[in-house]
């Protein structure tokens, strides 16, 4: 499964809305290596999923890892009870990070991926998986340090930054996915957008068409809501989670958000759902309709309950009706008529009445 770096500049401007300023509550490990985060947001309870490709929004309940590495725990120590302030991607790389008042937790969305804590000056506090490189380290105690992006930003894609490869003999295709940090899909539909095939040699195109497709690339990564309409789709063999469809690539299924199509795909790889017939969605339906099931259950519990103590009180008052008939007319004839220490002396003939207030009209008794 290809998950784009457009597709995840997509999903962070999704799903800003719900974690920018969401508590967390709890931090829980899950099975391959997954967090399940417990955000407390406006929109209500969530859960933040973080899986080794992707991060997204459910409502899906998934069981916590019955034994943790401890990674889970320092985390719940460091953030729980934590604002998360802020939610970035990094130059359209696949890093994303979320800030709060005092760390930053990096998400690695590539490779095998990683999940990385940092102090306010990057200095890594846990890393879930240590790694190591000639020019960097994934470790405590050192300074936090991304991988340099592969390429131009592609909201800096322009003619002048294609004057490198005016003379190549190479496609168009593969000189524009070496030079700049996109997908090669998306370089794909950039040039059926332009009308170039994607087979012609870059030293054959002009600088007015290098400009179309320069303009074609910053447009896809302008990121706008109002487009997305996220589906997942096929080039060549492979799946490919998009924003929206892709002329170049085959659309499987559509979604009404990308933390859907997330939650859809992936979850069903979590819980091994290949052999069942039955969708997430109806699972998740399913699931609510237990729930409501059982509200119902509670309701009807609580109902039984409270007919069977009217029926109890109302069997009472059958016993003592005419005692309960005398009292009433004594206090009806002495309102405003005699003092209410001689109307307590009165009431001494009748013991199940504990107290009663002629302004209130209240009368409390106790039915044995």
């Amino acid at each position: 499964m290809q998950i784009p770096n457009l597709t995840l500049a997509y999903a962070v401007a999704e799903s800003k809305p719900v974690i920018e300023n969401s508590i967390v509550r709890k931090v829980q490990e899950l099975e391959n290596n997954w967090l399940k985060i417990k955000l407390h947001s406006k929109q209500g309870q969530k859960d933040l999923i973080i899986a080794q490709q992707v991060f997204f929004l459910s409502d899906y309940p998934m069981p916590a890892k019955q034994v943790s590495s401890g990674f889970g725990g320092f985390l719940r120590k460091h953030l729980e009870g934590k604002k998360i302030m802020r939610i970035f991607q990094q130059n359209f790389d696949r890093i994303v990070f979320f800030e709060f008042q005092d760390f930053f937790l990096v998400l690695e969305l590539f490779a095998k991926g990683n999940v990385i804590l940092t102090d306010r000056a990057m200095k890594i506090l846990g890393v879930l998986r240590r790694e190591h490189w000639k020019d960097r380290a994934l470790e405590k105690g050192a300074f936090y340090r991304a991988p340099s992006s592969k390429g131009i930003s592609p909201v800096e894609a322009s003619p002048e930054n294609f004057e490198k490869f005016r003379n190549s003999d190479f496609e168009i295709v593969k000189e524009l996915v070496k030079n700049l940090n996109i997908a090669p899909v998306v370089a794909e539909e950039a040039l059926l957008e332009c009308g170039i095939p994607k087979e012609t040699p870059a030293k054959k195109l002009p600088e007015k068409q290098l400009g179309l497709i320069a303009e074609k690339i910053r447009f896809f990564y302008s990121i706008d809501s109002a487009r997305l309409k996220p589906v997942l789709a096929e080039s060549g063999s492979e799946k490919i989670a998009l924003p929206f469809a892709f002329g170049s690539a085959k659309t499987i299924s559509s979604f009404s958000s990308l933390q859907n199509a997330f939650e859809e795909i992936f979850c069903k790889d979590f819980f091994g759902k290949k052999e069942k017939t039955i969708s997430l969605a109806g699972e998740k339906k399913l699931l609510e309709l237990q729930k409501s099931l059982a509200t119902q259950l509670e309701a009807k519990t609580r109902l039984e309950q409270q007919a069977e103590t009217s029926a109890k009180k109302g069997e009472a008052i059958f016993v003592h009706y005419l005692e309960l008939k005398q009292v009433l007319e004594i206090l009806r004839e002495a309102k405003g008529k005699i003092s209410e220490k001689d109307l307590m002396y009165k009431m001494k003939n009748f013991s199940f009445v504990k107290s009663f207030d002629l302004k209130k009209s209240r009368l409390i008794v106790e039915l044995g």
